[in-house]
C-alpha cells in the first residue's frame, strides 16, 4: 500500500488551464476556494449551493492537474 495525499489545485495552476473546461469552472473555483486550494472535500461541500455539473467539471480540472502527493 502506498501514501495517497489527495488531489490539491490552486486557483492560480486552475486558471492557466482554463481552456480544459472554460473560464467559468475558474470562477466557480474561485468562489469555493478554501485557504487558497481545491480539493475533493471542498467541491464536496459546495454541492447543495452550487450546480452539480459545474462542480463535477471542476473535479476533473483537479484531477488532471492537480499533484497527487
Amino acid at each position: 500500500m502506498e501514501w495517497h495525499a489527495g488531489f490539491r489545485l490552486t486557483v492560480d495552476v486552475l486558471r492557466e488551464h482554463a481552456d480544459y473546461r472554460g473560464p467559468q469552472y475558474v470562477e466557480l473555483g474561485s468562489r469555493i476556494v478554501v485557504d487558497g486550494v481545491l480539493t475533493p472535500r471542498v467541491i464536496g461541500d459546495a454541492v447543495g449551493e452550487y450546480d452539480e455539473q459545474g462542480l463535477k467539471r471542476l473535479w476533473h480540472c483537479v484531477a488532471r492537474f492537480g499533484p497527487s502527493g
